[in-house]
């Protein structure tokens, strides 16, 4: 953490929030967000509100995820809404919707609705 607080005194804030994103595994908006309230002078960012996604995120295992451990994260009329988008060829609005709700990022996101029919085989 003391090398972000170096990049963020450098007004390195790119660096940064690749840096918290790397050591932290959170999305783009919650590590620029919590970057832009960084004080250099702690070893932490300041109180930055925490999304319901972030906290979802860190209910879903870090590695292996597949549509039924994400699904199983999920309330149901989630699951069930991003079900009916996938059934009903909406991939762009499941994303969306699953993004959302858990955090993850576009990539894992569209990796996850387009095996989400198959239940990840």
């Amino acid at each position: 953490m003391a090398e972000i607080d170096r990049l963020v005194a450098a007004n390195q804030k790119i660096h940064a929030i690749k840096l918290y994103r790397d050591h932290t595994g959170v999305g783009l908006k919650e590590a620029k967000d919590r970057i832009e309230h960084w004080s250099a002078s702690t070893t932490a960012p300041h109180q930055a509100p925490v999304s319901h996604a972030a906290a979802a995120r860190s209910a879903l295992p870090a590695v292996g995820l597949t549509p039924s451990t994400v699904r199983a994260s999920l309330p149901a009329s989630t699951a069930s809404e991003i079900d009916a988008l996938v059934a009903g060829g909406a991939a762009i609005a499941a994303i969306k919707l699953l993004r959302q709700h858990t955090g993850l990022g576009l990539k894992e996101s569209k990796d996850l609705i387009d095996t989400w029919g198959t239940g990840g085989r």
